[in-house]
């Protein structure tokens, strides 16, 4: 596995699951979180540990992504050809 301790997690989603994954993140290693979730504003997604930010910067900036988001037809391709050619070379 990679190192995980200063990096960078995209977090898709921050709802029970993405807050308890943001928590464990910030304690153990000392990521900084960024998060997209269409459902929270700002305050709440800084309440609960992550930088609310729009898709195409989270898979730029993102050391890692991961996924906390239902299957919808909002969501259903969401992770294509395109999302993964926008990621940082080695995320």
């Amino acid at each position: 596995g990679r190192e995980l301790s200063g990096r960078t997690v995209g977090l898709v989603g921050c709802g029970h699951i993405g807050t308890l994954v943001s928590a464990m993140l910030r304690a153990a290693f000392g990521c900084r979180i960024l998060a997209v979730d269409p459902a929270l504003d700002a305050a709440t997604l800084r309440e609960r540990g992550a930088e609310k930010v729009e898709l195409p910067e989270l898979l730029r900036e993102s050391d890692v992504v991961s996924l906390h988001c239902p299957l919808s037809p909002a969501t259903r391709g969401m992770m294509g050809a395109a999302a993964f050619a926008a990621m940082k070379p080695g995320a």
